[in-house]
């Protein structure tokens, strides 16, 4: 389970988690599967919601602009963070990020809006 990290500057928590490229999350061109990035952002952006407002059940709602930046290859180490920016009546709005573990250079960056939901119906946070 990602565990958050302190930030100086963001008061809101940062949670991260680190996953091993496979050769069968590789594409055609020998880089990470879009699909898989994009699944990873997904989890993330689940658990910082989760997280942030415990007691919530969160589903996805839209991904905003996934902006591909590089892709790794096979046995390159992936750090994916995610925070919640915002938050609505009934949903948060989540910014996740990837970066090459060992050097921090960027893969992708995006943006969740996950709604806390009940019975298939958008229902307010509490608190």
């Amino acid at each position: 389970m990602p565990t958050p990290t302190a930030s100086p500057t963001a008061s809101p928590p940062i949670f991260s988690n680190y996953f091993l490229v496979r050769h069968q999350d590789l594409n055609h061109a020998g880089t990470l599967f879009g699909g898989k990035m994009m699944a990873w952002a997904d989890e993330l952006a689940f658990i910082a919601a989760s997280l942030s407002f415990p007691g919530c059940t969160f589903v996805t709602k839209v991904f905003e602009k996934f902006d591909f930046i590089h892709g790794p290859g096979e046995g390159a180490i992936v750090r994916i963070d995610s925070h919640v920016i915002s938050r609505g009546t009934s949903s948060v709005r989540v910014q996740v990020s990837g970066i090459w573990a060992v050097d921090g250079q960027p893969i992708f960056t995006t943006e969740a809006v996950m709604v806390n939901a009940h019975g298939g119906h958008s229902v307010p946070i509490p608190g």
